[in-house]
Protein backbone atom coordinates (compact mmCIF):
# COMPACT_ATOMS: atom_id res chain seq x y z
CA UNK A 1 0.00 0.00 0.00
CA UNK A 2 1.42 3.48 -0.81
CA UNK A 3 0.52 6.52 1.36
CA UNK A 4 0.34 9.77 -0.11
CA UNK A 5 2.33 12.85 0.75
CA UNK A 6 0.76 15.31 2.52
CA UNK A 7 1.69 18.55 0.49
CA UNK A 8 1.63 22.06 1.83
CA UNK A 9 -1.66 22.81 -0.25
CA UNK A 10 -3.48 19.65 1.01
CA UNK A 11 -2.08 20.51 4.73
CA UNK A 12 -3.36 24.00 4.35
CA UNK A 13 -6.71 23.22 2.51
CA UNK A 14 -8.05 20.00 5.16
CA UNK A 15 -6.19 21.18 8.51
CA UNK A 16 -5.43 24.64 8.94
CA UNK A 17 -8.67 25.80 7.40
CA UNK A 18 -10.80 23.44 9.20
CA UNK A 19 -12.25 23.82 13.09
CA UNK A 20 -9.23 22.71 15.10
CA UNK A 21 -9.63 19.71 17.45
CA UNK A 22 -6.92 18.61 20.48
CA UNK A 23 -5.97 15.78 18.24
CA UNK A 24 -5.17 18.72 15.53
CA UNK A 25 -3.08 20.48 17.38
CA UNK A 26 -1.34 17.26 18.86
CA UNK A 27 -1.00 15.98 14.98
CA UNK A 28 0.05 19.49 14.15
CA UNK A 29 2.88 19.62 17.33
CA UNK A 30 3.94 16.19 16.08
CA UNK A 31 4.41 16.87 13.08
CA UNK A 32 6.73 20.01 13.39
CA UNK A 33 8.49 18.92 16.40
CA UNK A 34 9.52 15.89 14.25
CA UNK A 35 11.12 18.70 11.24
CA UNK A 36 12.53 20.71 14.02
CA UNK A 37 14.18 16.99 15.41
CA UNK A 38 15.64 16.29 12.38
CA UNK A 39 17.22 20.02 12.03
CA UNK A 40 18.68 19.98 15.19
CA UNK A 41 19.95 16.42 14.76
CA UNK A 42 22.15 17.20 11.41
CA UNK A 43 23.67 20.20 12.94
CA UNK A 44 24.16 18.14 15.97
CA UNK A 45 26.38 15.39 14.04
CA UNK A 46 27.17 17.79 11.20
CA UNK A 47 31.42 17.68 11.43
CA UNK A 48 31.64 21.36 9.43
CA UNK A 49 29.38 23.03 12.22
CA UNK A 50 31.73 23.35 15.48
CA UNK A 51 29.46 24.15 18.58
CA UNK A 52 30.33 25.24 21.71
CA UNK A 53 30.46 22.04 24.67
CA UNK A 54 27.20 23.97 26.38
CA UNK A 55 25.49 24.34 22.95
CA UNK A 56 26.37 20.42 22.34
CA UNK A 57 25.15 19.34 25.53
CA UNK A 58 21.53 21.52 25.31
CA UNK A 59 21.38 20.09 21.72
CA UNK A 60 21.80 16.68 22.84
CA UNK A 61 19.60 16.98 26.04
CA UNK A 62 16.67 18.69 23.82
CA UNK A 63 16.57 16.21 21.28
CA UNK A 64 16.28 13.27 24.03
CA UNK A 65 13.59 14.18 25.33
CA UNK A 66 12.13 15.59 22.71
CA UNK A 67 11.44 11.66 21.94
CA UNK A 68 9.92 11.30 25.16
CA UNK A 69 7.45 13.95 24.49
CA UNK A 70 6.87 12.62 21.21
CA UNK A 71 5.97 9.17 22.41
CA UNK A 72 3.76 10.93 24.89
CA UNK A 73 1.66 12.62 22.23
CA UNK A 74 1.40 9.33 20.23
CA UNK A 75 0.13 7.73 23.06
CA UNK A 76 -2.49 9.86 23.55
CA UNK A 77 -3.70 9.85 20.31
CA UNK A 78 -3.29 6.02 20.35
CA UNK A 79 -5.40 6.04 23.66
CA UNK A 80 -8.13 8.44 21.72
CA UNK A 81 -8.75 6.01 19.09
CA UNK A 82 -8.45 2.99 21.19
CA UNK A 83 -11.18 4.47 23.40
CA UNK A 84 -13.35 5.10 20.40
CA UNK A 85 -12.51 1.73 18.94
CA UNK A 86 -14.14 -0.01 22.24
CA UNK A 87 -17.56 2.40 22.00
CA UNK A 88 -16.54 4.78 24.67
CA UNK A 89 -16.03 2.09 27.08
CA UNK A 90 -15.30 3.59 30.74
CA UNK A 91 -13.13 0.46 31.59
CA UNK A 92 -10.78 0.34 28.73
CA UNK A 93 -10.35 4.32 29.45
CA UNK A 94 -9.29 3.56 32.77
CA UNK A 95 -7.06 0.54 31.65
CA UNK A 96 -5.11 2.67 28.77
CA UNK A 97 -4.52 5.35 31.09
CA UNK A 98 -3.38 3.30 33.90
CA UNK A 99 -0.88 1.66 31.07
CA UNK A 100 0.29 5.20 29.27
CA UNK A 101 1.21 6.42 32.82
CA UNK A 102 2.84 3.58 33.79
CA UNK A 103 5.20 3.38 30.11
CA UNK A 104 5.60 6.77 30.25
CA UNK A 105 6.90 7.72 33.56
CA UNK A 106 9.24 4.26 33.60
CA UNK A 107 10.51 6.07 29.98
CA UNK A 108 10.91 9.56 31.73
CA UNK A 109 12.56 8.26 34.28
CA UNK A 110 15.48 5.84 32.59
CA UNK A 111 15.87 8.92 30.21
CA UNK A 112 16.31 11.38 33.15
CA UNK A 113 18.59 8.62 34.71
CA UNK A 114 20.50 8.22 31.47
CA UNK A 115 21.09 11.69 30.87
CA UNK A 116 22.40 12.27 34.31
CA UNK A 117 25.32 10.19 33.32
CA UNK A 118 25.92 11.48 29.85
CA UNK A 119 29.30 13.15 29.50
CA UNK A 120 31.68 13.66 26.55
CA UNK A 121 33.88 10.52 26.44
CA UNK A 122 36.22 11.05 23.44
CA UNK A 123 37.08 13.90 21.24
CA UNK A 124 37.35 12.97 17.42
CA UNK A 125 39.91 14.92 14.85
CA UNK A 126 37.89 14.19 11.25
CA UNK A 127 40.40 15.84 8.66
CA UNK A 128 40.76 18.83 10.91
CA UNK A 129 37.37 19.38 12.31
CA UNK A 130 36.73 18.46 16.35
CA UNK A 131 34.00 16.29 17.13
CA UNK A 132 32.84 14.95 20.38
CA UNK A 133 31.51 11.59 21.47
CA UNK A 134 29.21 11.39 23.79
CA UNK A 135 29.14 8.17 26.06
CA UNK A 136 28.40 7.38 29.70
CA UNK A 137 30.68 7.23 32.65
CA UNK A 138 30.90 3.71 33.60
CA UNK A 139 28.62 2.18 30.90
CA UNK A 140 25.27 2.52 29.79
CA UNK A 141 23.28 3.51 33.54
CA UNK A 142 20.18 1.87 32.81
CA UNK A 143 21.90 -1.04 31.43
CA UNK A 144 21.54 -5.19 33.05
CA UNK A 145 25.27 -5.71 32.09
CA UNK A 146 26.72 -2.57 33.37
CA UNK A 147 30.14 -4.94 34.48
CA UNK A 148 30.58 -6.22 31.12
CA UNK A 149 30.71 -2.87 29.13
CA UNK A 150 34.21 -2.30 28.10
Amino acid sequence: MIFPVLTLGHEIELIWRQRWSPMTVLYMAIRYIGISYSVINVLLNMPSISLTDVVSNIMFYVTNETSVVVAAMLGVIMMARLHAMYERSRIMLIFLVVIFLIVNIACGLIETIALKYHTATEELILSGTYMCDYGYEGGHPTSVFNGFDA
